[in-house]
């Protein structure tokens, strides 16, 4: 470290410089952030039914659907309720961008020689006739009004060129009916509230928790330019990292949304224990050189190790087929691996340069800690203990927890958006709909084809969580049945009419395909199943896809994520232990706040009711590759002291590391706090799980990895 510290010293100048340029090049480009609210993107696995979801939606013109709920007090098909939720209708499905629209009222009244295109005046002059009709729900749209009649629905499909936001913003600038409640619902709204979540994150949150982690240093530090100083790597890493990734042009998702945040709180880690240990030094030695050499000498590996262990935490993430858990492991390494050169290089030439005078502080927080924790050294059996329930509470929870993604639930319950869908799902079942395509092999026109096919519908709406299918088929069906009140199907050249009649059947029907809806109830790995054998049983239906069946997949992928990733990181930081250590001691002694972090991770989940999700599975390999770092700076600065002949050393080397440890802990933790805040229920349970599992790390570092390390630890501290 000698050589590397002298040349850092004397190219100060363009070690700042350069660092200076970079980091104006990041902040340039925020102008071209981009951010993803979409969630398909965590369906590019790969495989079968998602290739088939997205050639459906390419096929159809999109199959995004926005749900307009309207609710009456009393009965929606009262006379002037009708006409006016017709009239609500109408303006509606003329917004642009609006490729078709279906509404619980039929497109076509009875008329006296021919259909008729439904309209106000006429809905009005044919109530009578049309009420009854509407109200047994035995129409082709029954499933788009409420069992009690309060309640009815619109789906408007967005077409696959058009701005989702742009036709949300004038869907909801249109004027609503008065005396009538009015509500959207449907994946789109969900991905509008994540768009404007993501990008309060990076503006707000992500400062928030930059000037909370100042405050939590500077109590420590008892410097504000110090604190200052600390904090330069981390933020310069975070912003960095948004450099890279806006200057190639790659959007944020909501699960990468938080890097910045990861980057900042662990990252600030390692200008922590730089400046404690610098500011330790300069009141040691006089020449700024030697403080520099020293510095180094003690902090210098152990920052390039940490960096290493918690890249490997976060690297594991790439073994996962869930595409957003892989851009989360890279850019979280990226930003990692940023914020430890910048410590490296950055702080010792920007100290060099500035030379601030140093006043002696007293550390407060942490030294107030680690007094509180010197009764746990003189009777090591209470660590013990209190970790070993710690363990067994962990593993005895390990069967209980379960696997769920839902993108409902990723909005906290008070949200609006949640309640508004959780309304809608209760009146009309899922908002999350269930596509496949049924193979056109015959004519549209021909009565007993639209038989078969309609048949088919009312099988598959007898599985289970199944409850109802939806094609157009059921308009043929429909509009014949209203037209002539006979529960037949259409005649050839009825149906020819009636096909000419509807607005954009391109996207109901193609060459060699009919699209096909179902409404479901809460999914799981059974009712895909169910669906699977179906579909494979019926030579008619060409595939069956949609989110919920993508989500069932993900809870497998996430089962499957959570264990391949556990165990590459743990092999990942074995071997880089005993390549550094060279000790089979030092790797077990690092081990064990791993281990107790991990089960404790367990233990809450299933304490708190938290489901592993896509989120909550990256915190097992995150909080290994972070809470490895304190064991390591713990024995690297006890065997330093060791070598130079200190007496005291495990003594001194809880002393020196364990501020900064016990301040990291805290520092994290409450720069995770922000994500309190966050409207995103994922991002809760990331602070939560997450701050605890480093409080736990942390307390285990220094109580039980000092209890394995050395005897007669704390003597000749009085």
């Amino acid at each position: 470290m000698t050589g590397i510290s002298k040349f850092i010293v004397a190219k100060a100048r363009w070690v700042v410089i350069a660092v200076l340029l970079l980091t104006l090049l990041a902040i340039v480009s925020l102008r071209k952030a981009e951010f993803d609210p979409s969630v398909y993107s965590f369906f590019r696995i790969g495989e079968s039914y998602s290739e088939s979801f997205f050639e459906l939606k390419d096929k159809y013109g999109g199959t995004d659907l926005i749900q307009v709920i309207v609710s009456a007090e009393g009965r929606i098909t009262a006379e002037q309720t009708l006409t006016q939720v017709w009239s609500y209708y109408e303006k509606l499905r003329d917004v642009e961008g609006i490729s078709s629209a279906l509404c619980f009222i039929p497109p076509f009244l009875p008329g006296s020689s021919r259909l008729v295109p439904t309209s106000q005046k006429l809905l009005s002059e044919s109530y009578q006739a049309v009420a009854p009709v509407l109200e047994s729900r035995q129409t082709m749209l029954g499933a788009l009004l409420s069992e009690d009649l309060t309640t009815g629905a619109f789906q408007l499909r967005i077409a696959g060129e058009a701005d989702p936001f742009r036709v949300l913003r004038e869907l909801r600038s249109i004027e609503q009916p008065s005396g009538l409640d009015v509500r959207f619902a449907g994946s789109q709204i969900i991905f509008e509230t994540l768009w404007k979540s993501q990008r309060n994150i990076v503006a707000i949150l992500s400062p928030i928790a930059i000037i909370i982690l100042f405050a939590v240093f500077s109590l420590n530090i008892k410097s504000v330019r110090y604190t200052i100083i600390t904090l330069l790597p981390a933020t310069v890493g975070a912003l960095w990292l948004l450099g890279t990734v806006f200057w190639i042009g790659r959007p944020l998702n909501v699960v990468t949304v938080i890097t910045p945040i990861f980057v900042v709180g662990l990252g600030s880690a390692y200008g922590l224990h730089f400046v404690v240990h610098y500011l330790e030094n300069r009141e040691r030695y006089s020449d700024h050189g030697t403080v520099i050499q020293k510095t180094m000498e003690q902090v210098g590996i152990p920052i390039l190790l940490t960096a290493v262990t918690t890249i490997i935490g976060f690297i594991s993430l790439v073994s996962s087929r869930m595409l957003p858990a892989r851009q989360l492991g890279i850019l979280s390494s990226i930003g990692v691996g940023f914020a430890s050169l910048i410590t490296f290089f950055f702080l010792p030439a920007l100290l060099t340069l500035l030379k601030l005078p140093v006043r002696h502080r007293p550390h407060k927080i942490g030294a107030r800690i680690l007094r509180l924790l010197q009764p746990f050294h003189r009777r090591p059996y209470i660590p013990i203990a209190l970790f070993t329930m710690v363990l067994l509470w962990g593993f005895a929870s390990v069967p209980f927890l379960s696997v769920y993604t839902n993108p409902l639930h990723y909005l906290k319950r008070n949200s609006p958006v949640r309640q508004n869908i959780e309304f809608v799902e209760r009146k009309m079942g899922s908002s999350q709909y269930l596509i496949g395509e049924f193979r056109l092999n015959g004519e549209l026109s021909d009565p007993e084809y639209v038989r078969s096919i309609y048949e088919l519908e009312r099988r598959m709406e007898g599985l289970p969580k199944v409850l109802t299918v939806f094609s157009v088929v059921d308009i043929l069906k429909g509009v014949y049945q209203l037209r002539t009140g006979s529960a037949e199907f259409p005649p050839s050249r009825m149906s020819k009419l009636i096909l000419n009649m509807i607005d954009s059947t391109e996207n109901f029907i193609t060459d060699d395909g009919i699209i096909f809806y179902c409404t479901t109830e809460e999914w799981d790995l059974d009712a895909t199943n169910n669906v699977f054998s179906f579909a494979s049983d019926n030579e008619a239906i060409r595939t069956v896809t949609g989110t919920p069946i993508l989500y069932s997949r993900l809870n497998q992928l996430v089962g499957e994520t959570q264990w391949v990733t556990l165990t590459i990181t743990i092999v990942g930081m074995i071997v880089v232990l005993l390549i550094v250590f060279r000790r089979l001691s030092f790797t077990v002694a690092s081990l064990i706040p791993i281990v107790v972090s991990v089960a404790g991770i367990y233990g809450l989940l299933r304490s708190s009711g938290y489901n592993l999700n896509m989120m909550t599975v990256t915190i097992t390999a995150v909080s290994i590759g972070v809470g490895i770092d304190y064991v390591i700076h713990f024995l690297f600065l006890a065997r330093y002291y060791k070598r130079t002949g200190r007496k005291y050393y495990t003594t001194e080397a809880l002393r020196f590391s364990g501020i900064p440890i016990v301040t990291n802990a805290l520092a994290i933790v409450c720069s995770l706090f922000p994500l309190v805040f966050s409207p995103l229920r994922v991002h809760l349970q990331v602070a939560v799980v997450l701050g605890f599992a480093m409080i736990l790390s942390a307390l285990a570092t220094l109580t039980l990895v000092p209890v394995f390390y050395a005897e007669g630890i704390w003597k000749g501290s009085k």
